[in-house]
C-alpha cells in the first residue's frame, strides 16, 4: 500500500485489484483504504464499489453496504446484481418496499438467472404473497434442476451467518 502510494499510481483499477489482495489477506483496514483511493481517483469506479459493498455486507455493516449497492445501481440502472444484494439488504432492514422494487427489477433483468428468481420468490412469500412467490419459485426450478439440493446449501450458508443466496454465477 505505500509502496503505491509512493509511487502515486493514478490507475483506478490497480487500486481496486491491490484492495482485493488486502481483504484476501485480511487486511481489511487497508482493502478499505484501496478501494477509497480508486474511488477518489474515479467516483464511479464500479470494481470498486462492487468490492467495497460486498466487503461491507459480509462484515454486517448493512448502512454502509445499501449506501454503496445504491450508488451502483444509480451509475447503472440495469446492474441486477447489485439490485439483488440492495434488495436482500434492505429486506433485512426493514424496508420492504423498497426491497420489493430492487429485487423485482434484479429477477426481471436476470431472467435467466435461478437465483435472483429465487430471492425474489423468498421475499414474495415473507410478505405473504404466496400465489406470486409461487410463479417466480416455479421459474427458479425451471432455472435450476438441482433447486432443492442448492436450497439445502443455502439453508446450510445462512444457518452459519450468510444471508445471502450468494453469486449468482453458480
Amino acid at each position: 500500500m505505500q509502496l503505491a502510494e509512493k509511487r502515486g499510481i493514478k490507475e483506478p483499477q490497480l487500486w481496486t485489484l491491490l484492495g482485493a489482495a488486502l481483504k484476501q489477506e485480511g487486511d481489511f483496514d487497508n482493502a478499505v483504504d484501496a478501494w477509497r483511493k480508486a474511488l477518489k481517483i474515479d467516483s464511479s469506479h464500479q470494481e470498486a464499489l462492487e468490492n467495497w459493498a460486498a466487503h461491507e455486507a459480509e462484515c454486517g455493516s448493512k448502512k454502509v453496504a445499501i449506501r454503496l449497492f445504491e450508488r451502483i445501481v444509480d451509475i447503472n440502472p440495469t446492474h441486477a446484481e447489485a439490485r439483488m444484494h440492495l434488495g436482500i439488504l434492505l429486506r433485512q432492514d426493514g424496508q420492504l418496499k423498497r426491497a420489493t422494487e430492487h429485487l423485482k427489477i434484479s429477477a426481471e433483468l436476470n431472467n435467466t438467472d435461478w437465483v435472483a428468481q429465487f430471492n425474489y420468490a423468498t421475499h414474495l412469500q415473507q410478505l405473504g404473497r404466496t400465489t406470486e412467490a409461487l410463479e417466480y419459485l416455479q421459474k427458479a426450478q425451471s432455472l435450476n434442476p438441482n433447486l432443492e439440493r442448492d436450497i439445502k446449501e443455502h439453508m446450510h450458508d445462512k444457518n452459519t451467518g450468510s444471508e445471502t443466496m450468494g453469486n449468482s454465477n453458480r
